[in-house]
């Protein structure tokens, strides 16, 4: 099915842009600038908000809509193909770093066949791993799928992150991910969520290949945490539920 609400969305973009190429005084009268004439106007908020936000949801949503199937394979061939409006994955996971200790992520992902979606997810790493006390990662983002495959779904999303270490740095955080699903029961995945949090970057990026069996599935997989403090990485196990 298709739907075409873009063309709202995509005026309401331009409604939020200011106007170029003349001048509105106070007094209510439009006066028209030469053409050497410039004007310099500061970035507003809502301008951020039109072009890197709302501008790449549109577009998604404007694209073909689609379905999923209740687990990867279930019609035999990929997920994105069946007639299911939403759809949703559970995941949990546990990471071997290199310094001898260990991390405990958790994700949970809700997917609309209108190619829109949200994500949130934890990760916990145990005492010492980054400082004397135990670590909390906190993000959730709003997401939208931009390929039109059967096998592959690659999301892009922006929200918010917080590193609590037990004081909170929140700030903005973006989202990219890939799943494939190229032949039954093989499923792989590349993920990058970078955020920035009190005038520091922080990272994270994981590579997957995996299995699936029907609801079910485990990937064996590397994951990398970039930070200010420190840059952890190791090797990681994850269990995959679908509903």
């Amino acid at each position: 099915m298709r739907r075409t609400h873009f063309s709202v969305m995509l005026a309401l973009a331009v409604v939020s842009t200011p106007l170029q190429g003349s001048a509105e005084p106070e007094g209510g009268t439009r006066v028209k600038l030469g053409s050497n004439a410039a004007i310099e106007t500061a970035v507003r908020p809502s301008d951020i908000i039109v072009n890197f936000a709302l501008l790449p949801l549109a577009y998604a949503f404007a694209l073909p809509h689609g379905g999923f199937t209740r687990y990867p394979y279930d019609s035999k061939e990929g997920y994105a193909s069946g007639d299911r409006d939403i759809a949703a994955c559970i995941r949990t996971s546990r990471q071997f770093l290199e310094d001898g200790h260990q991390a405990q992520h958790s994700h949970f992902r809700v997917r609309g066949g209108n190619r829109l979606g949200w994500d949130v997810g934890n990760s916990t790493f145990d005492q010492g791993t980054f400082t004397n006390t135990r670590v909390n990662i906190w993000s959730g983002h709003v997401t939208a799928n931009y390929l039109e495959s059967k096998t592959a779904l690659l999301e892009g999303g922006y929200g918010i992150a917080s590193f609590q270490d037990p004081g909170a740095r929140t700030g903005f955080s973006f989202e990219l991910n890939l799943e494939l699903f190229p032949r039954n029961p093989w499923t792989a995945s590349v993920r990058y969520e970078g955020s920035y949090l009190h005038s520091h970057t922080f990272q994270d990026l994981s590579a997957h290949v995996g299995a699936a069996w029907k609801w079910f599935g485990a990937a064996l997989g590397y994951r990398a945490f970039f930070t200010p403090i420190y840059d952890e990485r190791g090797p990681e196990l994850t269990l995959s539920a679908w509903f």
